[in-house]
């Protein structure tokens, strides 16, 4: 198999741009030469009509702010002058108004921070590539992760593990500040952006279920899903085994393992203490 690094170099993948994010989740910072000229902008076509307020106003109401004339001029004034960020949802609805280019605004985001957990994303790759380390961390967050007050956190016993994950994931979505004592914590948005591109809204052991668009990915994008859920929830000795609490996501990763053309046997079932079960399936070595 080729170089991952070299593939990745030469293969155009999916890219999942700013607006396509939760919108009501984060807010921007942009470069101050940029952030004067859309203020300016905006103000200029303030001071001609009350087209422009009108419509700020009626599109508020989509992300459940609900604003009025008195709040949106207090608020406008507030993101100009002291607001180091501001939130996407009002920077996407005034750049649709005001006929700014989307991939021009994000060319001068520098940072930007969740509202959730207050994280801020201080070197943001934008856009985001969808490559097989984004596709990993789909099986990660089933296998491993949960969610916790606000971030995604994912735990491994072993330290290197741990590491292993803030590298993929910081990788993909750029550089932020965690701190990991027994796990790492995620800003709660990626899992969000992961979501949406996979059609995937729940990570519970006994629901989460490996999505039919993954399935039709490039072979590399399977290839690091499988050894994601193999690092978590597998071992590798005298075969390759997968466990699972869950028969339906062991089946999917079955599905997944015979997708690759790898041999596997059928489903086997292993009862634990309690009466519990636990699904296993292996490829050979």
């Amino acid at each position: 198999m080729e170089d991952t690094e070299v593939v990745n170099k030469n293969i155009a993948f999916d890219e999942i741009h700013w607006w396509q994010f939760p919108l009501c989740e984060f807010s921007v910072k942009f470069n101050k030469s940029f952030k004067d000229r859309f203020f300016n902008k905006i103000y200029t076509e303030r001071s001609k009509s009350l087209d422009f307020a009108k419509s700020i106003n009626e599109k508020s109401k989509k992300y459940n702010k609900n604003w009025n004339f008195k709040r949106q001029r207090a608020l406008i004034w507030e993101y100009k002058i002291n607001a180091e960020f501001i939130p996407a949802w009002f920077v996407y609805e005034s750049a649709g108004y005001l006929k700014f280019d989307l991939l021009g605004v994000e060319r001068n985001i520098v940072e930007y921070m969740t509202f959730r957990g207050r994280t801020i994303i201080k070197k943001p790759v934008l856009p985001i590539k969808v490559t097989p380390l984004f596709s990993s961390i789909l099986l990660h967050m089933m296998c491993d992760g949960t969610v916790r007050k606000g971030m995604l956190f994912y735990f491994q016993k072993d330290k290197n593990g741990i590491r292993r994950f803030e590298n993929i994931i910081k990788s993909v979505f750029g550089e932020y500040t965690s701190e990991h004592k027994r796990g790492h914590y995620a800003p709660l948005i990626f899992l969000g952006i992961i979501s949406e591109y996979y059609q995937v809204y729940s990570f519970t052991s006994f629901e989460s279920d490996i999505p039919k668009r993954l399935m039709q990915q490039p072979r590399l994008h399977k290839v690091a899903a499988l050894a994601a859920a193999l690092f978590d929830d597998g071992s590798a000795t005298s075969s390759i085994r997968f466990y699972s609490v869950s028969k339906n996501f062991i089946s999917h990763l079955k599905r997944l393992i015979e997708s690759l053309d790898y041999n596997c046997n059928n489903i086997l079932i292993r009862k634990c203490k309690k009466n519990s079960k636990i699904y296993t399936v292996n490829i050979s070595s």
